[in-house]
C-alpha cells in the first residue's frame, strides 16, 4: 500500500518459524520476509523517546484495516484515549481504557470505526501524554483486503494465521499482522517474547558499525 510506513515483524516472524508447538511455515518463505522487513527497518528512525512511552502500534501515520484497531506500547501507561482526527484540543475521547503497569497492548472494542484519522493517546501515571496519528482503511479497500484474507479460511489455527500474518506484511500492514500474532496458540511465554521482540524492532534505533 502507497504511503504505508513499514515497521518490522521481523523478530516475530523468525520465532514463528522455529518455536516448538506451532505450525510450522515453509522457512524460505519466512526467511524472505524478514531480510525484506530488515532492509526497511534500517531505513527508518525508531520512535522511541528517551524516557518516554513509546507507541508501536499503530505506529505515526500507519494505515489499519481493523475497525477495531490494536494498541501496543512499551513503558508503564495508566490510560489509553482513542480520539478522531489530529487535533485533540476540546475534544472528548471516543474510547479510553485504564491499564496496570503489567498490561503494554489492549484491543479496541468500542463501536467500529469509520475511514478516517484519529489519534491515540497514552498517558503515564504522572500525566505525561504521547499521541500518535493513524488511519482506518477506506472500506472499499477493506473488502478487497478480506477477499483476499478470506482464502485461508480452510486452514486451521496456527496455519490459518501464518498466512494472514503473511498476506498482511506484504500489505504492509504491519500493525493488522501484530494483531493477527495475538490469536497464536502457543504458552504465554512465547507469544510474550514474540510481542517484546516486535516492540524492540520498532522502538530502538538500529547499531551502527564504526568504520
Amino acid at each position: 500500500m502507497k504511503g504505508v510506513k513499514v515497521y518490522s515483524l521481523a523478530f516475530a516472524l523468525v520465532l514463528l518459524t522455529v518455536t516448538p508447538g506451532l505450525a510450522a511455515p515453509q522457512s524460505n518463505v519466512f526467511q524472505q520476509i524478514w531480510e525484506r522487513i530488515v532492509r526497511s527497518q534500517r531505513q527508518i528512525p525508531p520512535r522511541s523517546v528517551r524516557g518516554g512511552i513509546c507507541q508501536a502500534v499503530p505506529g505515526l501515520n500507519t494505515v489499519v484495516s481493523r475497525d477495531r484497531p490494536f494498541f501496543l506500547w512499551r513503558d508503564t501507561a495508566a490510560t489509553i484515549h482513542l480520539y478522531r482526527g489530529r487535533s485533540t484540543v476540546d475534544q472528548s475521547p471516543l474510547w479510553s481504557r485504564s491499564v496496570n503497569q503489567s498490561q503494554s497492548f489492549v484491543f479496541y472494542d468500542g463501536q467500529p470505526l469509520a475511514t478516517g484519522e484519529y489519534t491515540w493517546e497514552a498517558i503515564s501515571e504522572l500525566g505525561v501524554k504521547k499521541q500518535t496519528q493513524f488511519y482506518v482503511m477506506k472500506q472499499a479497500e477493506r473488502e478487497a483486503l478480506e477477499t483476499s484474507l478470506k482464502k485461508f479460511d480452510h486452514l486451521q489455527g496456527n496455519d490459518r494465521i501464518l498466512r494472514r500474518i503473511e498476506l498482511l506484511e506484504k500489505e504492509g500492514l504491519l500493525g493488522d499482522a501484530v494483531a493477527e500474532l495475538m490469536g497464536i496458540e502457543a504458552e504465554d511465554a512465547i507469544v510474550t517474547k514474540m510481542r517484546e521482540d516486535f516492540v524492540k524492532a520498532a522502538c530502538d534505533p538500529v547499531k551502527k558499525n564504526n568504520k
